[in-house]
Parts: structure tokens; sequence; C-alpha cells
């Protein structure tokens, strides 16, 4: 069995990382990016994915990580313009997601859905106007006045 090297019980608030009490002030200041901890390194105020992946969105960047990888996130972000970055990481961070949630489908399932509803909703729609149409062409005694509702006018 081999003996402990280490006599010194870890620090109360975790970490085990070490540092300078100097630095613990900066430190607590600006806080690692989900991808700098997942990466294990230290971020920089210049780190280029820190604003698209801040610490507390840990659990999506794993999920856009295990699709993309590191390396191709970056040069996807790269050839996109400066302006329209924050919408590119969020539609990796979408598809990553709907990935998780549904690995055979993904963003597709959530399309063909949406899709699906549309439709039902249309069918609804057509089904209520020829309703109303079928009021509207009855002679009704109130003028067109049903249940306190005007079925008069037209909806397009």
């Amino acid at each position: 069995m081999k003996p402990s090297t280490s006599t010194k019980p870890p620090s109360p608030g975790g970490g085990g990382g070490g540092g300078s009490s100097s630095s613990s002030s900066s430190a607590a200041a600006f806080q690692a990016c989900a991808v700098c901890k997942y990466q294990r390194r230290r971020c920089t105020p210049d780190c280029k994915l820190a604003p698209y992946f801040p610490a507390h969105k840990q659990k999506e960047f794993l999920n856009a990580h295990k699709l993309f990888g590191v390396h191709n996130i970056v040069q996807i972000l790269k050839k996109v313009p400066e302006s329209r970055r924050q919408t590119a990481a969020e539609t990796i961070i979408i598809e990553a997601d709907a990935r998780a949630r549904d690995p055979v489908w993904g963003c597709l399932g959530v399309i063909r859905e949406l899709e699906r509803r549309i439709q039902l909703s249309t069918k609804e729609l057509h089904t209520t106007l020829a309703l109303l149409d079928f009021y509207r062409s009855r002679n009704l005694p109130n003028s067109g006045v049903y249940g306190g509702i005007n079925i008069n006018n037209n909806i397009n």
C-alpha cells in the first residue's frame, strides 16, 4: 500500500488548485467560463468562448462539446461576422440541446412536431371558419348575434 504524500487536508472552499492570496480577489471577480472549466485551464478576460458559454452554462457547453467539439465550435464562430456570433452560439446550443434530448431526431424532431401542430391548427381554423359560414348563412333572429358574440364579422 502506498503512503499518502500529502498531509495537508483539502481547503474548505474546495477547488484544490492553490494560488496566492493576492490573486484570490481577481479570481472571485472573474469566474472561469464553462469551456475553461472543462479544459481545466485558467480563463482569461479575453477568452473567445467566455461570452457564449459562461460558467453557469456548463450543461449547455457539454452538449455542444459532445456534438461539435471545441475546435469546431471555435471554427464556426470564427467564420461568422462579429455582429452575428451571439446568435450563432445560441443556435449551436439549441441544436446540441435538441440532440441531447432526442438523439435520433434532434432539431428535426422539434421541427416536425411544430409542423404537425401547424397542420392541426390550420385544420381547426378551417373547421371553425366553416362553422361560422354555416351560422352566418342561417337566418338568426338576433341579426348575427349568437350568445352575445357577433358572428357576422369576417375573420381572415
